[in-house]
């Protein structure tokens, strides 16, 4: 019986509980890698049919451009999907050090369609104040989302 929690998730949970010590996480870490090699000796030598298996926790699920530094993922804004860190490109600007959107989202130069699949809803324009889609800004705004930019019918009136 394979278990549904893997080494990464365990790791990433008791960095979110509070052990951030990498030196008491690696202790803590050797520690359950004991045990579970104890647990998998003893499922050898006995039957564990009337044990119940194992369930994953269940994810808390991020919105586009939300991110959980505990696990190390971001949701994507472009494919709104969660990925690990190493799926998006690094921002020394931004908190977590990779952008909000994924490699492959950037490669294919995939924007979120609405104010609501983008985090807080969208970009303020400078010009009139008004939350709105990255679909309403210059091709410039959206390369660089953090440039001030009026949006289209600002520049265009």
């Amino acid at each position: 019986m394979p278990s549904a929690v893997g080494r990464d998730d365990l790791k990433a949970k008791l960095y979110s509980a509070g052990v951030k010590n990498p030196r008491d996480l690696s202790v803590v870490m050797r520690l359950i890698d004991t045990y579970s090699i104890q647990v998998a000796r003893r499922a050898q030598q006995q039957d564990f049919e009337d044990v119940p298996e194992v369930t994953a926790p269940a994810f808390t699920p991020l919105k586009p451009g939300e991110w959980s530094v505990a696990l190390q993922v971001t949701c994507c804004i472009g494919c709104t999907r969660v990925r690990r860190w190493s799926d998006f490109h690094v921002d020394k600007h931004h908190s977590t050090g990779h952008k909000i959107i994924c490699r492959d989202c950037r490669k294919e130069k995939t924007l979120p369609a609405s104010a609501a699949d983008v985090r807080r809803g969208g970009w303020v324009c400078p010009g009139c104040e008004k939350r709105k889609i990255p679909l309403e800004f210059p091709l410039e705004k959206r390369e660089n989302p953090r440039k001030s930019v009026k949006c289209l019918s600002c520049l265009s009136s």
